[in-house]
């Protein structure tokens, strides 16, 4: 170990198994701890009030020492009070703005945020935003999830109106402000960000999933207007209140990754399939309208039938939950080369499309390996449900068109559900249940929330809203 180059000692660092692990090799020697700082500083997740007190109570030693400067994942998702042994208001309270913005500020090479809603009283200051957007040149991936505070609305377009950052709307009162002339602190820091907002020319995949405060008219519209030279390929916008107009300010030509679901003020006959006619990259596409297995949809039968019918040929996973207008001609209408390619598909929560339409379907899909059923009248009946999973059976010594399909999601929490037919096992997970066969962990197989990255999140929050919930 004494002889190895620095290289090599961070590449050993990197597989740790845990921070812990990491500390302690950065105590064997200068040497040591030289190649161990920059993965123990990779990945900052604060999940507890002890921890972000802690961290921030060595922020001057880290900023002094520029061990900072290593930070390029900071996970704030799952924070909370739960498990501490903290009140929720003691655990909000230290998490103050112009502490955190400055935290922000300070991390100079962040390529990934990541905020759940515990921390949004503290976003709902203009000054923790321009934190962001004001010095963040390698940032790459922005997740907020769960924001539904006003104030949260206000401060984000504020920052985007193009006002001026330190222009203060004048609803929010002559005391704001004379509060602000009295902090010397939050003046300082103002002055150490440009007046103007400045978008981060990396950031691709962002994700802003269930914030359901936010204003299209006075943020949307104008973040992504401000987005627009960047080549945006993952977006998550589940359960906004956006409408078919924003699809006139998205450029779809670079996207890969798009998550609709619950957005119920998308209509099809609109903006929104010209928009994506032209989105010729698209791998995955969510638009599952339904809501604790109630369907919801704007969308008409014959607009869900162009819509399956456009060619996009680079499309593998396809939600179609939730729309009350899908029946057997929409499926009639699938393109045959999209139905060769589909990997994921969804038709949870509706109710006209009969079994023999279904597995006509699956026929033309070789490639299927999660097929979600839940909440359909076939998967509400047993007698069906064991027909449709009868007829997926495959024999290993011959297979056949279903040989790839290895997860079909059910109706969670039917008792009479069997644990086994014939080779497929149930399986529970969270507020989700799976028939699966083979070696298949069905419980992480579909994510509802859009990933930003291929890989199963490491927060226990972010992995609660993608596959238990």
């Amino acid at each position: 170990m004494r002889h190895l180059s620095i290289e090599l000692l961070e590449l050993i660092a990197e597989n740790c198994q845990s921070s812990k692990d990491i500390s302690q090799l950065s105590r064997v020697n200068q040497q040591h701890h030289a190649a161990a700082i920059r993965s123990l500083f990779h990945t900052v997740a604060i999940k507890t009030p002890q921890q972000y007190a802690a961290f921030l109570g060595h922020r001057d030693l880290f900023r002094k020492r520029g061990w900072l400067k290593h930070v390029r994942c900071l996970d704030l998702s799952s924070y909370s009070a739960r498990g501490s042994g903290w009140t929720e208001a003691k655990a909000k309270a230290i998490v103050e703005p112009h502490s955190l913005a400055q935290l922000l500020i300070d991390c100079v090479n962040l390529t990934q945020l990541y905020v759940g809603e515990e921390m949004m009283q503290a976003f709902v200051e203009p000054i923790v935003i321009r934190a962001i957007f004001n010095g963040h040149p390698r940032l790459e991936v922005l997740d907020f999830t769960g924001f539904c505070d006003r104030k949260f609305t206000d401060a984000m377009a504020h920052v985007f109106s193009g006002d001026g950052s330190n222009k203060k709307n004048k609803k929010d009162g002559d005391e704001l402000l004379l509060a602000m002339d009295e902090d010397e602190d939050l003046l300082e820091l103002e002055s150490q960000l440009p007046e103007n907002t400045v978008m981060p020319p990396r950031l691709n995949r962002i994700s802003f999933y269930m914030c359901m405060a936010l204003s299209q008219s006075s943020f949307f519209i104008p973040f992504f207007g401000q987005l627009a030279k960047n080549e945006l390929t993952r977006l998550d916008l589940a359960n906004t209140k956006i409408t078919s107009e924003l699809f006139n300010h998205l450029d779809p030509t670079s996207l890969t990754h798009l998550n609709l679901q619950g957005c119920h003020g998308i209509s099809c006959c609109s903006a929104f399939l010209p928009f994506l006619s032209q989105a010729k990259d698209l791998i995955e596409l969510n638009l599952n309208m339904s809501f604790n297995g109630i369907g919801g949809s704007n969308f008409c039968s014959e607009c869900l039938a162009h819509l399956v019918s456009m060619d996009m040929p680079r499309l593998r996973t396809l939600n179609l939950g939730g729309h009350g207008n899908m029946d057997d001609h929409v499926l009639s209408n699938f393109c045959e080369a999209n139905a060769r390619r589909l990997e994921y598909f969804s038709l949870a929560s509706t109710k006209q499309v009969t079994v023999d339409a279904l597995l006509k379907l699956l026929g033309r899909m070789p490639q299927l390996k999660y097929l979600n059923l839940a909440h359909t009248w076939f998967a509400l009946d047993l007698k069906y449900l064991v027909c449709v999973l009868q007829s997926t059976h495959t024999d290993k010594r011959h297979p056949g068109i279903y040989a790839d399909l290895k997860v079909i999601e059910v109706s969670p929490g039917n008792s009479r559900y069997p644990q086994q037919i014939q080779e497929w096992k149930l399986v529970h997970h969270g507020r989700r249940s799976y028939y699966s066969r083979g070696q298949v962990d069905p419980r992480f197989y579909y994510s509802n929330k859009l990933l930003l990255l291929d890989q199963i999140p490491s927060s226990p929050m972010t992995k609660y809203w993608s596959y238990s919930n």
